[in-house]
């Protein structure tokens, strides 16, 4: 057992000889990997607690990746998420550990830089990496924040989580909030928008006109982010679409960083993603995302693309109303 290099806190590392790579596994961060001499990288990187927060929150979404000096660099600038969207990632996390309609969930919480005294306490050692699992999913930077989500955000205000009133920090995710998960995982319910992730690059274009096409004929406005107005920071606008939309497509071709960016986050937010690769090029995605079925195509074959795209639309998301 040691310190994860990104958060410092506990994590187990693995160096792989053969590749010369640290495999790291976090209980705030999950899993990524490092090149040789990528610790002394981060531990000498000054990164600050709002900074340690989004790579977390990051990592958390892009399991498996590889954080070399490049990738640590456009990482430190990423922003942190609205508190509307932090909130939705916590419910969405708290999900997952506790599946269950109407089990009782033990939120418990404790300040980070505290950590290694309670990991010595026997009755809170047991509870301490479900915290950590909350507060990387969620983007946190401190208890007084994710305090603030459970109690103030998520129970007084939007009631969504309800807390049952014991001496054990017991709680419950209200029938309103089941309701508001279920309407995550259809997207957002009114919206026609799919939205694109994909590599702007002109030899794409017809690329981009069969996956547009095929959004069409399900019944909904495909969007790209380089073919909407607007006078926002790109990342910003990026965001403020991807909340917007009913579904993404993610077009994984050329392995760009910007599209695992955007179908990562809209995994973080509870959207269906539509994962489309060249058939040619799959074997070069990350490991993690060709678990998914993708849809394969070929630029000699692209009226099969926007056939095979709309299936699927009307499969798993429906027409809309």
């Amino acid at each position: 057992m040691t310190s994860c290099p990104i958060c410092s806190l506990h994590a187990t590392l693995n160096l792989d000889s053969n590749s010369g790579t640290w495999a790291v596994v976090c209980q705030r961060c999950g899993r990524y990997s490092l090149p040789a001499g990528g610790q002394d990288m981060l531990r000498t990187s000054g990164l600050t607690p709002r900074q340690v927060a989004c790579i977390a929150g990051w990592i958390r979404e892009h399991q498996d990746s590889y954080i070399d000096s490049d990738r640590l660099t456009s990482l430190r600038e990423l922003r942190p998420p609205p508190v509307g969207d932090k909130a939705t990632k916590l419910l969405l996390a708290l999900s997952k550990l506790h599946p269950n309609a109407g089990q009782i969930i033990r939120v418990f919480s404790c300040d980070l830089d505290m950590i290694p005294q309670y990991a010595q306490r026997p009755n809170v050692v047991a509870l301490l990496p479900d915290f950590l699992y909350l507060v990387g999913s969620a983007w946190i930077e401190s208890r007084v924040e994710f305090d603030y989500i459970v109690k103030d955000y998520l129970g007084d205000s939007r009631k969504l989580l309800m807390d049952i009133g014991d001496q054990q920090q017991g709680h419950k995710i209200t029938p309103d909030g089941w309701a508001f998960l279920d309407d995550l995982q259809r997207g957002n319910p009114s919206s026609r928008v799919g939205f694109i992730a994909m590599w702007f690059r002109k030899e794409l274009d017809p690329v981009l006109l069969a996956i547009e096409s095929g959004i069409r004929d399900a019944g909904y406005d495909p969007k790209r982010i380089d073919r909407v107005e607007h006078n926002n920071r790109i990342d910003d606008e990026i965001i403020a679409w991807i909340r917007r939309s009913k579904f993404v497509v993610a077009d994984m071709t050329g392995n760009r960083g910007g599209v695992y960016f955007e179908s990562g986050y809209a995994l973080g937010m509870g959207l269906q993603v539509i994962w489309l690769c060249d058939e040619k090029r799959l074997h070069r995605v990350h490991f993690d995302n060709r678990q998914y079925n993708f849809i394969e195509w070929s630029a000699d074959r692209l009226p099969e693309l926007t056939q095979r795209l709309q299936n699927r639309i009307e499969a798993t998301i429906g027409r809309p109303t």
